[in-house]
């Protein structure tokens, strides 16, 4: 009996979002008065801040090094979790570094943000796959 490997789509999918979300802006700063309005919008792309740049590109290289290691449940798990903190730090970092704000500006999330939040349920759904796997091969092993 083959296993479905379903976990490693759900990683494929999370790696391609978190790579995505380092080239994309995951917010900005608009200027609150009418003044000066050729410097009213100033973007936030990932790639130039470090806050938010390391863990998302860690978290990236991990999703995409965790694929490959599919004979060894556990330490996938394990790495998978890793990721998964990884993850939730990438969000927190945008968070605080869009409410942290700049005098005069009002920060503002952009639809890219998202990503990180879909990769986190794609690194769950990962997980659950996982689990279910080690719980199939558990159950072969008692009928041997």
């Amino acid at each position: 009996m083959q296993i479905q490997r379903i976990q490693t789509v759900y990683l494929l999918i999370a790696t391609v979002l978190m790579a995505i979300f380092v080239f994309v802006p995951f917010g900005s700063f608009h200027f609150t008065s009418e003044q000066a309005a050729e410097f009213a919008v100033i973007d936030m792309p990932t790639y130039k801040e470090f806050g938010v740049l390391i863990p998302s590109a860690l978290s990236a290289i991990l999703l995409f090094v965790d694929i490959f290691m599919y004979r060894n449940l556990p330490r996938q798990r394990t790495v998978l979790l890793v990721s998964v903190m990884l993850t939730l730090c990438t969000a927190l970092v945008v968070c605080f570094t869009l409410f942290k704000g700049l005098e005069g500006y009002e920060p503002r999330f952009s639809w890219w943000g998202l990503l990180v939040v879909a990769a986190f349920v794609f690194e769950i759904l990962a997980i659950k796959g996982i689990n279910r796997d080690q719980k199939l091969l558990a159950s072969y092993n008692r009928i041997r």
